[in-house]
């Protein structure tokens, strides 16, 4: 008789994982094994986090909120009981869990979780995508600034070799499956069709997904004038990136010496994690040198089209207009985005 197995999905972030889990939520009903999500959450980050991080109250999530001790214990303890629950329904059967916060636990915390769920199933495996390594710094400094200030002197330090032995000491190596995050590599671009076929599942009829939540180089631009202003986390500031998503543009691209300059991933450390999963993580990082951003001034220099957008959706606003191209002037205009979606 075959032993029960856990489809352990853990994104990274920005690798369609938003496109997986909610694919997998639609289709539940479908799905040969069982999707495993708390209350209407297709995406299990949070639940899994309150119920294995060792140091809750220091999570980003968490940091600036201030918890007592015993609500934080309080907050796991109803996690653990929650995903308790779930595995009773299961009977016995093969399930999925989709959560992109366990890529970001540390060696102890990911042993609790193998130990955990290795008590429910017999089989564990592990599935993950990585961007290649530009492209995911372009995302990563995209994500830093919707949350707070991000110059272009912070360095990315992406530990993909170190993540993975991590996961293979915990899981075991054998249990662990690798993909690089490349869509023309994907069937139909597709990376839903190709997760559902590596977890053994029947693929989805619908069109190939889009990058969510990406923000256009305009967008950022005018994200990066706000931030100059208001550097730390705003009330309004979820209002303000969802306003943004709204206006269309080229994607945000960082020069090949810019990118050298913020990639702080050594190449020992690259090779390492080449050899170790069997594909490259580099891509052509001259390929859009012509129209990338270099330095600052390039994030500053918003064009006229992107300023047009912004009055047309703050044209209701009490803000002087004479000043408009002004730093401190487009700041307020952004700013007051978060009023318009509220209104």
């Amino acid at each position: 008789m075959a032993g029960t197995r856990l489809a352990l999905h853990l994104g990274t972030h920005k690798t369609g994982t938003s496109a997986i889990q909610n694919c997998l939520y639609r289709h539940r009903e479908q799905l040969a094994a069982r999707y495993l999500f708390r209350g209407d959450r297709p995406n299990s980050s949070l639940w899994m986090l309150q119920a294995f991080a060792h140091d809750l109250g220091n999570s980003p999530v968490y940091r600036h909120r201030d918890l007592a001790a015993a609500e934080l214990e309080r907050l796991k303890r109803q996690a653990r009981a929650g995903l308790a629950d779930r595995l009773s329904s299961l009977d016995g059967g093969n399930a999925i869990l989709s959560a992109e916060s366990l890529s970001t636990l540390m060696a102890a915390e990911l042993q609790d979780v193998h130990d955990y769920f290795r008590e429910h199933f017999d089989e564990i495996e592990v599935l993950i995508y990585f961007r290649p390594l530009k492209s995911r710094i372009e995302s990563a400094f995209q994500e830093r600034l919707k949350r707070r200030m991000s110059s272009l002197e912070d360095r990315f330090s992406l530990g993909y070799a170190g993540r993975v032995e991590m996961l293979d000491n915990a899981f075991g190596q054998d249990n662990i499956r690798v993909f690089r995050y490349a869509r023309d590599e994907f069937p139909g671009g597709d990376v839903v069709r190709h997760f559902m076929q590596a977890v053994g599942e029947q693929p989805p009829l619908e069109a190939a997904v889009q990058d969510n939540n990406s923000l256009s180089l305009p967008a950022i631009q005018l994200l990066y004038a706000y931030r100059r202003e208001y550097p730390k986390p705003q009330p309004g500031d979820k209002d303000i990136v969802a306003q943004l998503a709204h206006l269309a543009g080229p994607p945000l691209r960082f020069h090949s010496d810019l990118y050298s300059e913020l990639c702080g991933t050594p190449k020992w450390g690259v090779r390492r994690f080449e050899k170790r999963v069997g594909f490259s993580i580099s891509e052509d990082i001259e390929a859009h040198d012509a129209f990338a951003v270099r330095n600052e001034s390039d994030l500053l220099a918003i064009p006229d089209t992107a300023m047009e957008w912004l009055r047309e959706r703050t044209e209701h606003s009490a803000l002087p207009r004479g000043d408009a191209g002004s730093n401190k002037s487009v700041a307020e205009q952004v700013r007051s985005l978060a009023q318009r979606s509220s209104a």
